[in-house]
Protein backbone atom coordinates (compact mmCIF):
# COMPACT_ATOMS: atom_id res chain seq x y z
CA UNK A 1 0.00 0.00 0.00
CA UNK A 2 0.97 3.66 -0.26
CA UNK A 3 0.77 4.19 3.49
CA UNK A 4 3.98 5.53 4.98
CA UNK A 5 5.54 6.36 1.62
CA UNK A 6 6.12 9.95 2.75
CA UNK A 7 7.95 8.73 5.83
CA UNK A 8 10.28 6.66 3.68
CA UNK A 9 11.27 9.75 1.72
CA UNK A 10 11.99 11.61 4.95
CA UNK A 11 14.34 8.84 6.06
CA UNK A 12 16.33 8.99 2.83
CA UNK A 13 17.01 12.70 3.26
CA UNK A 14 17.10 13.66 6.95
CA UNK A 15 15.57 17.01 7.76
CA UNK A 16 18.07 19.73 8.52
CA UNK A 17 17.63 21.52 11.86
CA UNK A 18 17.14 24.69 9.83
CA UNK A 19 14.30 23.09 7.91
CA UNK A 20 12.62 22.01 11.10
CA UNK A 21 12.93 25.56 12.49
CA UNK A 22 11.46 26.94 9.28
CA UNK A 23 8.50 24.58 9.50
CA UNK A 24 7.95 25.61 13.11
CA UNK A 25 8.15 29.28 12.17
CA UNK A 26 5.54 28.84 9.47
CA UNK A 27 3.26 26.79 11.70
CA UNK A 28 3.52 28.79 14.92
CA UNK A 29 3.76 32.37 13.71
CA UNK A 30 0.80 34.68 13.62
CA UNK A 31 -0.05 35.50 10.00
CA UNK A 32 -0.53 39.13 11.01
CA UNK A 33 3.04 39.31 12.31
CA UNK A 34 4.98 41.65 9.97
CA UNK A 35 8.21 39.95 11.01
CA UNK A 36 7.01 36.54 9.85
CA UNK A 37 7.92 36.96 6.18
CA UNK A 38 11.34 38.34 7.09
CA UNK A 39 12.06 35.49 9.49
CA UNK A 40 10.98 32.90 6.94
CA UNK A 41 13.17 34.43 4.23
CA UNK A 42 16.16 34.51 6.58
CA UNK A 43 15.59 30.88 7.55
CA UNK A 44 15.35 29.84 3.90
CA UNK A 45 18.75 31.47 3.28
CA UNK A 46 20.19 29.53 6.23
CA UNK A 47 18.85 26.29 4.77
CA UNK A 48 20.40 26.99 1.38
CA UNK A 49 23.75 27.71 3.00
CA UNK A 50 23.58 24.71 5.35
Amino acid sequence: TDEGSEEDEEEERPQLPEERELALLIRDHDDDDPMKEFLIEEKKKEIQEA
